[in-house]
């Protein structure tokens, strides 16, 4: 095996071990435990993954408030892609809405959200749980991408709310992709998940290999 093969070879298995990879692979593990194994809904899915993005919002703003400590751009000028991300994550969320509309006309929201909340497969509602959860999840990787390598000091928040806005952009994209796709497959809804899962995982694998 020539030395090329064995550095590939190398980082290949760094990837599968890479905490990252890790990450990703760990982002799809509750959604699929929830729809095969608690009997999760299609729209209980979409809720998990909302908060997700909400957490992700969240720290967001959080990392922009510590770049703008350390450095003289000022908070309030950047007014304008706040706007901007606040209005795609409201895109993305309903596009997630519609789309759980396409798969089941009758269904009340405000009602399978409380479910959701309260649902309780161990005996503990799982808003307890996930909110929780997926909240420390997102502050550890803000703490070990952003505060430990101290990004804080070398970013702009121009640069910040690019990226942001770019992998929102995307997400939109592709929430659109799959309420479209929900129209044909709205009688399908396990292959319905299976692609929003598959798609999610693959964007955010392929985000990762052009960050390395």
């Amino acid at each position: 095996m020539s030395s090329r093969d064995e550095k590939q070879k190398s980082t290949d298995l760094f990837m599968i071990i890479n905490p990252k990879v890790v990450k990703i692979a760990g982002d799809a593990i509750i959604p699929l435990l929830g729809f095969f194994v608690w009997d999760w809904s299609l729209y209980f899915i979409f809720l998990y993954y909302i908060l997700d993005l909400i957490s992700r919002e969240v720290i967001v703003h959080i990392k922009a408030r510590r770049i703008a400590t350390h450095s003289t751009e000022k908070l309030n000028g950047k007014m304008a892609s706040v706007a901007l991300s606040l209005l795609l994550l409201s895109g993305i969320i309903g596009l997630m809405h519609l789309t759980a509309f396409h798969t089941n006309f009758r269904i009340e929201f405000w009602a399978e959200i409380l479910s959701f909340l309260s649902y309780a497969d161990m005996g503990i509602p799982q808003g307890y749980v996930l909110v929780p959860l997926i909240a420390f999840a997102s502050y550890v990787t803000y703490k070990t991408e952003f505060l430990l390598p101290r990004l804080f000091l070398r970013m702009s928040q121009a640069e910040l709310w690019k990226s942001h806005i770019k992998h929102s952009l995307l997400l939109l994209l592709l929430g659109l992709v799959v309420t479209i796709s929900s129209i044909f497959l709205s009688q399908f809804p396990w292959i319905l998940f299976l692609l929003i899962i598959t798609s999610i995982a693959g964007y955010q694998l392929l985000d990762y290999r052009n960050k390395r």
